[in-house]
Protein backbone atom coordinates (compact mmCIF):
# COMPACT_ATOMS: atom_id res chain seq x y z
CA UNK A 1 0.00 0.00 0.00
CA UNK A 2 1.55 3.34 -0.89
CA UNK A 3 0.63 6.47 0.77
CA UNK A 4 1.68 9.57 -0.78
CA UNK A 5 3.86 7.57 -3.13
CA UNK A 6 5.57 6.40 0.00
CA UNK A 7 5.09 2.92 1.45
CA UNK A 8 3.67 1.61 4.59
CA UNK A 9 6.69 0.59 6.02
CA UNK A 10 8.11 4.40 5.74
CA UNK A 11 4.82 5.88 6.79
CA UNK A 12 5.56 3.57 10.00
CA UNK A 13 9.02 4.67 10.47
CA UNK A 14 8.63 8.37 9.97
CA UNK A 15 5.50 8.08 12.67
CA UNK A 16 7.94 5.78 15.18
CA UNK A 17 10.64 8.69 14.25
CA UNK A 18 7.93 11.79 15.86
CA UNK A 19 6.19 9.72 18.15
CA UNK A 20 9.18 7.59 19.60
CA UNK A 21 7.75 4.73 20.06
CA UNK A 22 10.10 1.97 18.78
CA UNK A 23 8.08 -0.64 16.18
CA UNK A 24 8.86 -4.25 16.33
CA UNK A 25 11.98 -5.62 15.36
CA UNK A 26 12.18 -7.77 12.51
CA UNK A 27 15.05 -10.45 14.13
CA UNK A 28 14.41 -13.28 11.05
CA UNK A 29 18.25 -12.19 9.39
CA UNK A 30 19.51 -12.59 12.93
CA UNK A 31 17.90 -16.28 13.86
CA UNK A 32 18.90 -16.88 10.57
CA UNK A 33 22.54 -16.15 10.90
CA UNK A 34 22.74 -17.66 13.91
CA UNK A 35 21.55 -21.22 12.11
CA UNK A 36 24.37 -21.02 9.61
CA UNK A 37 26.87 -20.09 12.11
CA UNK A 38 25.72 -23.25 14.14
CA UNK A 39 26.31 -25.12 10.85
CA UNK A 40 29.62 -23.86 10.17
CA UNK A 41 30.76 -24.64 13.85
CA UNK A 42 29.44 -27.96 13.44
CA UNK A 43 31.28 -28.49 9.99
CA UNK A 44 34.46 -27.91 11.43
CA UNK A 45 34.33 -30.12 14.24
CA UNK A 46 35.82 -33.19 11.94
CA UNK A 47 38.79 -31.12 10.85
CA UNK A 48 40.05 -30.48 14.78
CA UNK A 49 41.76 -33.63 16.69
CA UNK A 50 41.75 -32.12 19.96
CA UNK A 51 38.03 -31.11 19.65
CA UNK A 52 37.21 -34.40 18.97
CA UNK A 53 39.07 -35.68 21.69
CA UNK A 54 37.56 -33.56 24.31
CA UNK A 55 34.59 -35.26 23.86
CA UNK A 56 35.47 -38.11 23.24
CA UNK A 57 36.92 -38.30 26.82
CA UNK A 58 33.74 -36.80 28.20
CA UNK A 59 32.23 -40.01 26.87
CA UNK A 60 29.99 -38.58 24.44
CA UNK A 61 28.65 -40.63 21.46
CA UNK A 62 28.67 -39.39 17.49
CA UNK A 63 24.96 -39.46 18.28
CA UNK A 64 25.33 -37.48 20.83
CA UNK A 65 27.16 -34.98 19.51
CA UNK A 66 24.64 -34.44 16.41
CA UNK A 67 21.59 -34.61 19.05
CA UNK A 68 23.16 -31.70 20.58
CA UNK A 69 24.79 -29.92 17.33
CA UNK A 70 27.89 -29.47 18.84
CA UNK A 71 30.57 -28.43 17.12
CA UNK A 72 34.16 -26.07 17.02
CA UNK A 73 35.82 -22.83 16.87
CA UNK A 74 38.73 -22.48 14.67
CA UNK A 75 41.59 -20.73 16.58
CA UNK A 76 41.51 -17.99 13.25
CA UNK A 77 41.30 -14.47 15.20
CA UNK A 78 39.05 -13.43 12.14
CA UNK A 79 37.27 -17.00 11.18
CA UNK A 80 33.85 -15.91 11.26
CA UNK A 81 34.62 -12.88 8.82
CA UNK A 82 36.06 -14.19 6.21
CA UNK A 83 33.55 -17.10 6.65
CA UNK A 84 30.52 -14.49 6.74
CA UNK A 85 31.85 -11.79 4.84
CA UNK A 86 28.24 -9.61 3.63
CA UNK A 87 27.52 -10.25 7.78
CA UNK A 88 29.68 -8.67 9.77
CA UNK A 89 26.62 -6.20 10.83
CA UNK A 90 25.03 -8.38 12.01
CA UNK A 91 27.91 -10.66 13.81
CA UNK A 92 28.59 -7.67 15.74
CA UNK A 93 25.14 -7.24 17.06
CA UNK A 94 25.52 -10.42 18.25
CA UNK A 95 28.39 -10.06 20.17
CA UNK A 96 30.20 -12.62 18.27
CA UNK A 97 32.63 -10.02 16.48
CA UNK A 98 34.82 -7.64 19.23
CA UNK A 99 36.74 -4.47 18.49
CA UNK A 100 40.08 -4.05 20.07
CA UNK A 101 40.81 -0.67 21.91
CA UNK A 102 43.22 -0.44 18.77
CA UNK A 103 40.54 -0.61 16.55
CA UNK A 104 41.10 -4.12 15.03
CA UNK A 105 37.87 -6.77 15.09
CA UNK A 106 38.47 -10.23 16.43
CA UNK A 107 36.00 -13.46 17.06
CA UNK A 108 34.67 -13.83 20.29
CA UNK A 109 35.10 -17.85 20.35
CA UNK A 110 38.59 -19.33 19.38
CA UNK A 111 39.48 -22.67 19.59
CA UNK A 112 36.83 -23.72 21.36
CA UNK A 113 34.00 -26.48 21.65
CA UNK A 114 31.14 -24.80 20.76
CA UNK A 115 27.69 -25.99 22.28
CA UNK A 116 24.78 -24.17 20.25
CA UNK A 117 22.27 -22.82 22.59
CA UNK A 118 18.66 -22.93 21.35
CA UNK A 119 15.49 -20.77 22.79
CA UNK A 120 11.70 -22.23 23.65
CA UNK A 121 11.43 -22.82 19.58
CA UNK A 122 14.43 -24.74 19.02
CA UNK A 123 15.70 -22.07 17.22
CA UNK A 124 20.12 -21.09 17.91
CA UNK A 125 20.23 -17.60 19.58
CA UNK A 126 23.91 -17.71 21.06
CA UNK A 127 26.42 -19.85 21.95
CA UNK A 128 28.55 -21.30 24.91
CA UNK A 129 32.28 -22.16 24.45
CA UNK A 130 34.91 -24.29 26.19
CA UNK A 131 38.33 -23.35 26.35
CA UNK A 132 40.31 -26.92 24.93
CA UNK A 133 43.31 -25.83 27.34
CA UNK A 134 42.34 -25.76 30.80
CA UNK A 135 45.33 -23.13 31.50
CA UNK A 136 43.09 -20.77 29.72
CA UNK A 137 40.60 -18.86 31.66
CA UNK A 138 38.03 -17.92 31.93
CA UNK A 139 37.11 -21.73 30.72
CA UNK A 140 33.95 -21.27 29.62
CA UNK A 141 32.93 -17.93 27.41
CA UNK A 142 28.82 -17.57 26.30
CA UNK A 143 27.18 -15.15 23.78
CA UNK A 144 26.62 -11.71 25.35
CA UNK A 145 22.93 -11.03 25.24
CA UNK A 146 21.56 -9.15 22.19
CA UNK A 147 18.23 -8.63 20.31
CA UNK A 148 17.49 -13.03 20.47
CA UNK A 149 19.77 -13.73 23.84
CA UNK A 150 18.76 -12.92 27.17
CA UNK A 151 21.00 -15.36 29.50
CA UNK A 152 18.48 -14.80 32.09
CA UNK A 153 15.14 -15.88 30.89
CA UNK A 154 17.00 -19.00 29.01
CA UNK A 155 18.41 -22.47 29.78
CA UNK A 156 20.09 -24.49 28.28
CA UNK A 157 18.44 -27.94 27.29
CA UNK A 158 15.15 -26.85 28.20
CA UNK A 159 14.05 -27.32 24.29
CA UNK A 160 15.29 -30.60 24.64
CA UNK A 161 13.82 -31.79 27.37
CA UNK A 162 10.26 -30.34 26.18
CA UNK A 163 11.07 -32.30 22.95
CA UNK A 164 11.42 -36.01 24.64
CA UNK A 165 8.35 -35.20 27.00
CA UNK A 166 10.80 -34.89 30.04
CA UNK A 167 8.57 -35.90 33.49
CA UNK A 168 10.82 -34.51 35.84
CA UNK A 169 12.96 -31.38 35.67
CA UNK A 170 16.84 -31.76 37.23
CA UNK A 171 18.72 -28.29 37.71
CA UNK A 172 22.38 -28.70 37.29
CA UNK A 173 25.65 -26.39 36.68
CA UNK A 174 27.10 -26.71 33.16
CA UNK A 175 26.02 -27.77 29.71
CA UNK A 176 28.31 -31.28 29.86
CA UNK A 177 26.32 -32.66 32.46
CA UNK A 178 23.00 -31.80 30.56
CA UNK A 179 24.24 -33.39 27.91
CA UNK A 180 25.91 -36.73 29.53
CA UNK A 181 22.87 -36.90 31.49
CA UNK A 182 20.20 -37.09 28.36
CA UNK A 183 22.87 -39.19 27.09
CA UNK A 184 22.47 -41.66 29.74
CA UNK A 185 18.33 -41.54 29.44
CA UNK A 186 17.69 -38.84 31.89
CA UNK A 187 15.84 -36.37 30.08
CA UNK A 188 14.76 -33.06 31.53
CA UNK A 189 17.86 -31.62 32.80
CA UNK A 190 18.87 -28.30 32.18
CA UNK A 191 21.37 -25.61 32.99
CA UNK A 192 22.05 -21.97 33.44
CA UNK A 193 23.71 -20.06 30.88
CA UNK A 194 26.72 -18.93 32.84
CA UNK A 195 25.06 -16.93 35.46
CA UNK A 196 23.03 -18.08 38.81
CA UNK A 197 20.16 -19.58 38.75
CA UNK A 198 17.69 -16.80 39.45
CA UNK A 199 13.68 -15.92 40.09
CA UNK A 200 12.94 -16.19 35.91
CA UNK A 201 14.77 -19.71 35.87
CA UNK A 202 12.70 -20.95 39.04
CA UNK A 203 9.70 -19.51 37.38
CA UNK A 204 10.41 -20.97 33.72
CA UNK A 205 10.57 -24.81 35.24
CA UNK A 206 7.83 -24.15 37.59
CA UNK A 207 5.50 -23.69 34.30
CA UNK A 208 7.23 -26.54 32.88
CA UNK A 209 6.37 -28.73 36.20
CA UNK A 210 5.41 -28.37 39.53
CA UNK A 211 8.33 -30.62 40.73
CA UNK A 212 11.77 -29.10 40.37
CA UNK A 213 15.25 -30.99 41.61
CA UNK A 214 17.85 -28.91 41.68
CA UNK A 215 21.59 -30.19 42.32
CA UNK A 216 24.50 -28.77 44.18
CA UNK A 217 27.96 -29.79 45.11
CA UNK A 218 28.45 -30.92 48.73
CA UNK A 219 31.67 -28.38 49.30
CA UNK A 220 31.26 -25.19 50.87
CA UNK A 221 30.64 -23.33 47.38
CA UNK A 222 27.68 -25.49 46.75
CA UNK A 223 26.43 -25.22 50.09
CA UNK A 224 26.27 -21.48 49.22
CA UNK A 225 25.12 -21.64 46.20
CA UNK A 226 21.88 -24.10 47.87
CA UNK A 227 21.30 -21.74 50.33
CA UNK A 228 20.76 -18.14 47.77
CA UNK A 229 18.88 -21.35 45.44
CA UNK A 230 16.81 -21.64 48.75
CA UNK A 231 16.13 -17.92 49.29
CA UNK A 232 15.38 -17.32 45.82
CA UNK A 233 12.89 -20.34 45.65
CA UNK A 234 11.22 -20.13 48.55
CA UNK A 235 8.83 -17.00 47.61
CA UNK A 236 7.88 -19.19 44.36
CA UNK A 237 6.49 -21.76 46.32
CA UNK A 238 2.92 -21.31 45.73
CA UNK A 239 1.19 -24.45 47.44
CA UNK A 240 1.31 -27.64 45.10
CA UNK A 241 5.05 -27.04 44.05
CA UNK A 242 7.67 -28.69 45.20
CA UNK A 243 11.68 -28.73 45.13
CA UNK A 244 14.09 -31.08 46.50
CA UNK A 245 17.71 -30.77 46.61
CA UNK A 246 20.20 -33.19 45.31
CA UNK A 247 23.64 -33.15 47.01
CA UNK A 248 26.82 -34.88 45.08
CA UNK A 249 29.27 -35.86 46.93
CA UNK A 250 32.65 -33.79 46.68
CA UNK A 251 34.48 -33.65 43.44
CA UNK A 252 31.06 -34.82 41.59
CA UNK A 253 29.29 -33.32 39.43
CA UNK A 254 26.30 -35.16 37.93
CA UNK A 255 28.27 -36.59 35.09
CA UNK A 256 31.09 -38.22 37.30
CA UNK A 257 28.79 -39.37 39.23
CA UNK A 258 26.66 -40.94 36.79
CA UNK A 259 29.85 -42.62 35.21
CA UNK A 260 30.74 -44.09 38.88
CA UNK A 261 27.26 -45.15 40.09
CA UNK A 262 25.76 -46.38 37.09
CA UNK A 263 22.20 -45.07 35.48
CA UNK A 264 20.45 -47.41 37.93
CA UNK A 265 22.42 -46.35 41.45
CA UNK A 266 21.95 -42.50 39.88
CA UNK A 267 18.56 -42.65 39.29
CA UNK A 268 17.77 -44.47 42.81
CA UNK A 269 19.75 -41.16 44.45
CA UNK A 270 17.83 -39.29 42.51
CA UNK A 271 14.45 -40.51 43.76
CA UNK A 272 16.11 -40.08 47.28
CA UNK A 273 16.82 -36.60 47.18
CA UNK A 274 15.60 -34.81 49.84
CA UNK A 275 12.44 -32.82 50.41
CA UNK A 276 12.70 -29.04 50.55
CA UNK A 277 12.06 -29.78 54.14
CA UNK A 278 14.21 -31.91 54.88
CA UNK A 279 16.68 -30.30 53.21
CA UNK A 280 16.32 -27.03 55.29
CA UNK A 281 16.45 -28.76 58.54
CA UNK A 282 19.51 -30.60 57.49
CA UNK A 283 21.27 -27.62 56.83
CA UNK A 284 19.74 -25.12 59.59
CA UNK A 285 20.93 -27.91 62.28
CA UNK A 286 23.82 -29.00 61.18
CA UNK A 287 25.60 -25.81 63.35
CA UNK A 288 23.61 -26.08 66.20
CA UNK A 289 23.82 -28.50 69.08
CA UNK A 290 19.97 -29.56 68.79
CA UNK A 291 19.97 -31.63 71.87
CA UNK A 292 20.02 -28.24 74.14
CA UNK A 293 17.49 -25.24 74.45
CA UNK A 294 19.50 -22.70 73.15
CA UNK A 295 20.57 -24.87 69.79
CA UNK A 296 16.44 -25.42 69.33
CA UNK A 297 16.00 -21.87 69.61
CA UNK A 298 18.61 -20.43 67.61
CA UNK A 299 17.04 -23.18 64.88
CA UNK A 300 13.50 -21.90 65.09
CA UNK A 301 14.59 -18.00 65.19
CA UNK A 302 16.72 -18.70 61.52
CA UNK A 303 13.58 -20.96 60.28
CA UNK A 304 10.92 -18.02 60.69
CA UNK A 305 13.90 -15.75 58.80
CA UNK A 306 13.36 -18.48 56.19
CA UNK A 307 9.90 -19.16 56.42
CA UNK A 308 8.96 -15.33 56.36
CA UNK A 309 10.19 -15.11 52.69
CA UNK A 310 6.81 -18.09 52.01
CA UNK A 311 4.11 -16.84 50.48
CA UNK A 312 1.97 -15.40 52.95
CA UNK A 313 -1.55 -16.85 51.40
CA UNK A 314 0.06 -20.42 51.21
CA UNK A 315 0.21 -23.34 54.14
CA UNK A 316 3.62 -24.46 53.81
CA UNK A 317 5.00 -21.99 56.27
CA UNK A 318 2.81 -23.37 59.05
CA UNK A 319 3.44 -27.04 58.09
CA UNK A 320 7.32 -26.17 57.93
CA UNK A 321 7.03 -24.83 61.12
CA UNK A 322 5.11 -28.00 62.58
CA UNK A 323 7.47 -30.23 61.13
CA UNK A 324 10.82 -28.47 62.92
CA UNK A 325 8.77 -28.51 66.66
CA UNK A 326 8.28 -32.37 66.06
CA UNK A 327 11.60 -32.88 64.67
CA UNK A 328 13.29 -30.45 67.35
CA UNK A 329 10.96 -32.32 70.21
CA UNK A 330 8.58 -29.95 71.12
CA UNK A 331 5.17 -29.92 72.86
CA UNK A 332 3.13 -32.95 72.69
CA UNK A 333 1.10 -34.52 69.93
CA UNK A 334 -2.43 -35.10 70.20
CA UNK A 335 -3.97 -38.09 70.53
CA UNK A 336 -7.76 -38.70 69.60
CA UNK A 337 -9.45 -40.52 72.61
CA UNK A 338 -12.92 -42.36 71.46
CA UNK A 339 -15.32 -42.97 74.10
CA UNK A 340 -17.19 -46.34 74.95
CA UNK A 341 -19.95 -44.03 74.85
CA UNK A 342 -20.18 -43.08 71.17
CA UNK A 343 -22.64 -44.35 68.65
CA UNK A 344 -22.01 -47.26 67.18
CA UNK A 345 -21.55 -47.12 63.19
CA UNK A 346 -21.48 -50.00 60.65
CA UNK A 347 -19.93 -48.87 58.22
CA UNK A 348 -16.65 -49.13 58.65
CA UNK A 349 -15.13 -48.24 55.62
CA UNK A 350 -13.19 -44.79 55.82
CA UNK A 351 -14.31 -42.74 53.29
CA UNK A 352 -12.70 -39.76 51.41
CA UNK A 353 -15.00 -37.16 53.31
CA UNK A 354 -13.24 -39.14 56.57
CA UNK A 355 -9.49 -38.85 55.17
CA UNK A 356 -9.96 -35.15 54.21
CA UNK A 357 -11.73 -33.90 57.42
CA UNK A 358 -8.60 -35.59 59.45
CA UNK A 359 -5.85 -33.70 57.19
CA UNK A 360 -8.15 -30.65 58.26
CA UNK A 361 -8.09 -31.26 62.20
CA UNK A 362 -4.43 -32.18 62.17
CA UNK A 363 -3.22 -29.22 60.00
CA UNK A 364 -6.11 -26.86 59.89
CA UNK A 365 -4.28 -23.74 57.59
CA UNK A 366 -5.23 -26.70 54.61
CA UNK A 367 -8.24 -24.91 54.86
CA UNK A 368 -7.98 -23.00 52.09
CA UNK A 369 -7.83 -26.17 49.92
CA UNK A 370 -10.79 -27.05 50.72
CA UNK A 371 -12.88 -23.86 50.58
CA UNK A 372 -14.29 -24.17 47.23
CA UNK A 373 -15.54 -27.35 48.46
CA UNK A 374 -17.90 -26.16 50.84
CA UNK A 375 -20.43 -25.27 47.85
CA UNK A 376 -20.81 -28.42 46.78
CA UNK A 377 -20.79 -30.95 49.99
CA UNK A 378 -24.55 -32.23 51.47
CA UNK A 379 -25.45 -30.06 54.31
CA UNK A 380 -25.72 -33.41 56.39
CA UNK A 381 -22.36 -34.64 55.96
CA UNK A 382 -19.99 -34.03 58.76
CA UNK A 383 -17.55 -32.46 56.56
CA UNK A 384 -19.36 -29.76 55.57
CA UNK A 385 -20.00 -28.87 59.00
CA UNK A 386 -16.45 -28.66 59.95
CA UNK A 387 -15.54 -26.39 56.97
CA UNK A 388 -18.47 -23.93 57.93
CA UNK A 389 -16.69 -23.83 61.57
CA UNK A 390 -13.43 -23.33 60.18
CA UNK A 391 -14.42 -20.65 57.72
CA UNK A 392 -15.68 -18.76 60.35
CA UNK A 393 -12.41 -19.24 62.66
CA UNK A 394 -9.92 -18.88 60.23
CA UNK A 395 -8.73 -16.01 60.55
CA UNK A 396 -8.68 -16.03 64.30
CA UNK A 397 -5.97 -19.74 64.42
CA UNK A 398 -3.35 -19.89 66.65
CA UNK A 399 0.06 -19.58 64.23
CA UNK A 400 1.48 -22.29 66.21
CA UNK A 401 -0.10 -25.88 64.48
CA UNK A 402 -0.75 -27.56 67.78
CA UNK A 403 -2.25 -24.47 69.39
CA UNK A 404 -4.76 -24.18 65.86
CA UNK A 405 -5.50 -28.28 66.29
CA UNK A 406 -6.67 -27.57 69.48
CA UNK A 407 -8.93 -24.31 68.91
CA UNK A 408 -10.28 -26.42 65.71
CA UNK A 409 -11.39 -29.12 68.46
CA UNK A 410 -13.17 -26.65 70.98
CA UNK A 411 -15.04 -25.26 68.18
CA UNK A 412 -16.32 -28.81 66.85
CA UNK A 413 -16.73 -29.94 70.02
CA UNK A 414 -20.00 -31.05 69.62
CA UNK A 415 -18.57 -33.95 66.81
CA UNK A 416 -15.98 -34.53 69.26
CA UNK A 417 -16.99 -38.66 69.34
CA UNK A 418 -17.00 -38.76 65.64
CA UNK A 419 -14.07 -36.89 64.63
CA UNK A 420 -12.17 -39.07 67.37
CA UNK A 421 -13.25 -41.80 65.91
CA UNK A 422 -12.23 -40.93 62.12
CA UNK A 423 -8.48 -39.61 63.59
CA UNK A 424 -7.90 -42.87 64.93
CA UNK A 425 -9.36 -45.03 61.86
CA UNK A 426 -7.57 -42.43 59.34
CA UNK A 427 -3.75 -42.54 61.20
CA UNK A 428 -2.95 -39.24 59.25
CA UNK A 429 -0.11 -38.56 61.22
CA UNK A 430 1.62 -41.28 59.30
CA UNK A 431 0.77 -40.14 56.16
CA UNK A 432 1.54 -36.79 56.36
CA UNK A 433 4.90 -36.77 57.85
CA UNK A 434 6.30 -34.07 55.65
CA UNK A 435 5.11 -31.12 55.00
CA UNK A 436 5.16 -31.53 51.08
CA UNK A 437 2.89 -34.85 51.80
CA UNK A 438 0.57 -33.24 53.95
CA UNK A 439 -0.16 -30.24 51.00
CA UNK A 440 -0.40 -32.69 48.65
CA UNK A 441 -2.62 -35.03 50.06
CA UNK A 442 -4.90 -32.03 50.79
CA UNK A 443 -5.05 -30.90 47.37
CA UNK A 444 -5.54 -34.16 46.32
CA UNK A 445 -8.62 -35.14 48.15
CA UNK A 446 -10.06 -31.73 48.20
CA UNK A 447 -9.89 -31.92 44.15
CA UNK A 448 -11.22 -35.42 43.93
CA UNK A 449 -14.46 -34.38 46.48
CA UNK A 450 -14.95 -31.67 44.75
CA UNK A 451 -15.24 -33.10 41.35
CA UNK A 452 -17.49 -35.95 42.69
CA UNK A 453 -19.70 -33.53 44.56
CA UNK A 454 -19.86 -31.61 41.17
CA UNK A 455 -20.98 -34.64 39.34
CA UNK A 456 -23.71 -35.60 41.71
CA UNK A 457 -25.09 -31.83 41.79
CA UNK A 458 -25.31 -32.54 37.40
CA UNK A 459 -27.45 -35.22 37.87
CA UNK A 460 -30.57 -32.73 39.49
CA UNK A 461 -29.86 -29.39 38.80
CA UNK A 462 -31.96 -26.46 39.23
CA UNK A 463 -32.24 -24.82 36.22
CA UNK A 464 -30.32 -24.83 32.40
CA UNK A 465 -28.30 -21.88 33.46
CA UNK A 466 -27.64 -24.06 36.76
CA UNK A 467 -26.44 -27.54 34.66
CA UNK A 468 -24.69 -25.16 32.29
CA UNK A 469 -22.46 -23.27 35.29
CA UNK A 470 -21.72 -26.69 36.36
CA UNK A 471 -20.47 -28.13 33.20
CA UNK A 472 -18.00 -25.41 33.10
CA UNK A 473 -17.04 -26.01 36.65
CA UNK A 474 -16.62 -29.68 36.36
CA UNK A 475 -14.56 -29.21 32.96
CA UNK A 476 -11.95 -26.95 34.15
CA UNK A 477 -11.56 -28.84 37.26
CA UNK A 478 -10.93 -32.08 35.35
CA UNK A 479 -8.27 -29.85 32.92
CA UNK A 480 -6.41 -28.61 36.66
CA UNK A 481 -6.69 -32.54 37.59
CA UNK A 482 -5.31 -33.46 34.01
CA UNK A 483 -2.49 -31.22 34.61
CA UNK A 484 -1.88 -32.80 38.18
CA UNK A 485 -1.32 -35.65 37.14
CA UNK A 486 0.71 -35.09 34.34
CA UNK A 487 3.14 -33.19 36.33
Amino acid sequence: MDIDSRSFIDVMKDLSSQTGIELPKDNRNLYDLLENIAQYYEQQLPHSRSAQQYFKQRGLSRDTIAYWRLGYAPEDWQHLEKAFPQDIEGLKLLGLIRTSDNGRDFDLLRDRVIFPIRDAKGRVVGFGGRALNDEIKPKYINSPDSEVFHKNQLLYGLYEGRKQKAQDCLMVEGYMDVIALQQYGIAGAVATLGTASNTEHLNILFKQNNRITIAFDGDVAGQKAARRTLEIALPLLNDGRELKFFVLPNDHDPDSMIRREGIENFNKLLQQAPLLSDFVFAHLTQNHDISSPEGKSQVMSELRQLTDLLPKTGSFRYLLNQSFKEKLGFGRRWTPQVSNDASLSFNIRTKDEDFALAVLIHHPFLYIHFETLRAYLPEDELLAHVLQVLDGIFDDLPDDQELATYYVLGACSRYANAIADIMQRTNIEELTKTPELADKLASEYALSLEEKYLKLKLKAPNSLIETRNLKHKLFELTKKIGLRLIT
